[in-house]
């Protein structure tokens, strides 16, 4: 079905990505070492097994010529791949109190984690120990790598700089 350096679309599993996320990562078929099931190259590594040619998609030629697929030869499993595909992260420690949360009977705030919107089911609800989005932001980003904190505090400064001159017109 496919052949050596076709460019497929490789179908990340639904546990492996969050709800915002790509559901499906560009790939190189490297070899078919058995009947139906490929070793595939991604931007981020080769898939430490070999995927059956249901979970592939062919990417048409006139796509496939603007797609280059290079990357390291290290083996990864394919929760990795789909960790480095990732635009958002995933949300790990929540809560659901339905008071204050600056106690150690809710969870975010005895391991140390401000609330997160996934804390409580009412958006009206104030706990007093809710991340500002702005803080949360900037947190997924720095841990993604995607920004430094000079870039952070640059944007800050834009930010600033343009309200108040929006403030001058006004």
């Amino acid at each position: 079905m496919f052949a050596v350096g076709d460019i497929v679309t490789l179908k990340l599993p639904r546990g492996t990505r969050t709800s915002t996320d790509n559901r499906r990562v560009f790939g190189r078929v490297l070899g078919m070492p058995h009947r139906d099931r490929y070793e595939v190259q991604t931007e981020f590594g080769v898939v430490d097994r070999l995927i059956p040619a249901r979970e592939l998609a062919p990417v048409s030629a006139l796509l496939a010529r603007g797609i280059d697929v290079q990357g390291p030869r290290k083996k990864l499993a394919l929760s990795a791949i789909a960790k480095k595909n990732s635009t958002s992260e995933r949300v790990i420690i929540s809560c659901k109190c339905k008071g204050k949360c600056a106690t150690k009977r809710c969870n975010c705030f005895k391991n140390g984690k401000r609330c997160s919107v996934h804390c409580h089911s009412n958006a009206e609800h104030d706990c007093g120990f809710l991340a500002s989005l702005a803080l949360r932001t900037e947190v997924a980003m720095k841990e993604k790598g995607k920004e430094s904190d000079d870039e952070i505090s640059e944007r800050r400064r834009g930010k600033r700089a343009r309200a108040n001159t929006a403030g001058d017109v006004a």
